[in-house]
């Protein structure tokens, strides 16, 4: 799982400090900062994730459909399926991040990019349902929805430009 460098956050809000600091001592020819940038993402070891990915993987013929189902639920805005679930929905706001990058609510644009990784089949019905979603009169949904598609249609992990062509050529005209 690759995350945000901590290390690079500090980095870059200590050349951001050292910037303010010549800029109102008015020192038109400062010194260059002298301070190396680590790598912006790390990978992780993320043991519960790992087990959650072996679980779906093994047993993605009988999970497939309830998540799939869930899934829709949250994109459709399905008030059962809404109200039951503490997963942010397609209508929800988006989800604010913490100073460490992470959020308190799971949203439902990242859950299905991660799984796409792991379990491509769970989404078959989820992706035909982005579609439509492409067209949709809220700018920040159909902003999300772009976005989303464009990671799945860019990611090395599966093939999904071949697997959904009408999904993506309608991507395309966005």
């Amino acid at each position: 799982v690759w995350v945000t460098n901590p290390a690079a956050v500090e980095a870059a809000a200590a050349i951001a400090e050292q910037k303010k600091k010549n800029k109102k001592s008015g020192k038109k020819n400062a010194p260059p900062i002298n301070i190396k940038m680590p790598p912006s993402q790390i990978q992780q070891q993320n043991r519960s994730y790992h087990v959650a990915a072996k679980v779906l993987q093994k047993c993605d013929d009988r999970v497939a459909q309830p998540v799939a189902n869930l899934l829709n639920g949250l994109l459709n805005g399905d008030p059962k399926v809404v109200d039951q679930s503490n997963i942010a929905s397609a209508d929800a706001p988006p989800v604010s991040k913490g100073q460490d990058g992470r959020s308190s609510t799971a949203d439902v644009w990242d859950i299905i990019f991660e799984l796409h990784k792991v379990s491509s089949q769970a989404l078959t019905t989820v992706i035909g349902n982005l579609a439509p979603l492409l067209e949709n009169e809220d700018l920040d949904k159909r902003s999300r929805v772009t976005k989303l598609l464009g990671k799945l249609f860019c990611s090395s992990h599966s093939d999904m430009a071949n697997n959904y062509r009408i999904v993506f050529s309608k991507w395309l005209r966005r």
